[in-house]
């Protein structure tokens, strides 16, 4: 039986690659949305 697992993280973040990398690892699917331009919140 196949199961789905979702979850959320903020886009962007430079901890993404880390995420891409743990993916790749365990040979899993993924989608990153990357913004164009990074906002600055302070």
């Amino acid at each position: 039986m196949n199961k789905i697992i979702t979850t959320s993280w903020d886009d962007g973040h430079p901890l993404d690659f880390r995420m891409a990398e743990l993916l790749e690892k365990y040979d899993l699917k993924g989608t990153f949305y990357i913004p164009k331009k990074i906002l600055k919140t302070r």
